[in-house]
């Protein structure tokens, strides 16, 4: 936080002087020094009330900094930009998820090393929230290091914030289930872990808060439920908002949504393409030519990609259609 510089010393004002006739000598001098004594009152009584305004005025514009937290010392209009160049850098790759509000997501898209960055920038550029999912099953080999690199630039993070961040992050690991807060200049991060090694990373900025969206729908999830089923599909529910439907054949899809199929999980990608079309097909016009353009798009290797507020990540065999929304 920068300290603002002292104020220059206030001038002192200009001396006056005046050559008076003798004869006026007494008369005048006593008035003279009437008229000083009560002008030097009102200038001490003046001097007195402009610093206790001025002090007041410092205390209460001090006082409504701290009751807003940090972000008039911390608001960084580049930062969204800082944090997208740092992960696309480590290898990351990048979408642009929702248009407005501008949501962004970056995945690491290796077995070993997955991880989901998404977080949500205002119109100035500054990052709002932060949603971080990361895979550490598979050992130290990670991508938890290349993701909090990216934070400290991103954010802005000094030494000591980074270092905090670190170790919440470490003792979370160490306690599944428990919420670890680190707060920092840019906001306040939850790291939560969980037995299988996944790790979930919140921010929420100072500055402002983030705007939430509905995400977009392919149709009603009973619709694809059903036509599951008509295709040997077993479907039963596995959470609150998954149902999840498998074949003898170890073909499995995940539908997600409550009422409403908002994306969907299928594996392995190379023999049910024509399953993940006709799930599509579901969707009103506009999204259903999106939808499938995206998916006519998955290839061989590992990918991530986007257009109007739907995003299509292929890793492993398996593809993930997910509707934008924060």
């Amino acid at each position: 936080m920068s300290v603002p510089p002292p104020a220059p010393p206030r001038p002192s004002g200009p001396t006056v002087s005046s050559a008076r006739p003798a004869s006026a000598r007494t008369s005048r001098r006593a008035l003279a020094l009437i008229a000083l004594g009560v002008a030097a009152v009102v200038l001490v009584v003046a001097g007195l009330g402009t610093t206790a305004y001025r002090l007041t005025g410092d205390l209460l514009s001090l006082e409504q900094q701290e009751l807003a937290g940090p972000s008039m010392l911390t608001d960084d209009p580049s930062s969204s930009d800082r944090l997208l160049d740092g992960l696309e850098d480590a290898g990351l790759t990048c979408v642009l998820e929702v248009a407005d509000p501008q949501v962004r997501s970056c995945y690491a898209l290796h077995p070993s090393r997955w991880a989901h960055v998404s977080w949500q920038a205002s119109p100035e550029g500054s990052v709002l929230g932060l949603w971080i999912d990361l895979d550490l099953s598979a050992g130290p080999f990670s991508s938890r290091d290349v993701v909090l690199g990216g934070l400290r630039a991103g954010l802005g993070l000094g030494t000591d914030e980074a270092g905090e961040l670190t170790t919440g992050v470490e003792e979370a690991l160490r306690y599944p289930g428990e919420e670890i807060w680190t707060e920092t200049d840019w906001g306040d991060l939850y790291a939560t872990a969980s037995e299988d090694r996944s790790l979930l990373l919140e921010g929420y900025s100072w500055s402002g808060e983030a705007r939430y969206s509905e995400p977009r729908a392919l149709g009603p999830l009973a619709g694809a439920v059903a036509l599951l089923e008509t295709r040997g599909y077993r479907c039963e529910q596995a959470g609150e908002e998954m149902t999840s439907c498998t074949t003898a054949d170890y073909e499995q899809v995940d539908l997600h949504g409550t009422s409403d199929l908002t994306g969907f999980d299928i594996v392995p990608f190379a023999t049910t393409a024509d399953v993940a079309d006709e799930l599509a097909a579901l969707a009103p016009g506009p999204d259903a030519t999106t939808v499938t353009a995206l998916l006519d798009a998955v290839g061989v290797e590992p990918s991530a990609t986007a257009a109007d507020d739907w995003v299509v990540v292929h890793l492993d065999d398996r593809v993930q259609v997910v509707a934008g929304c924060w």
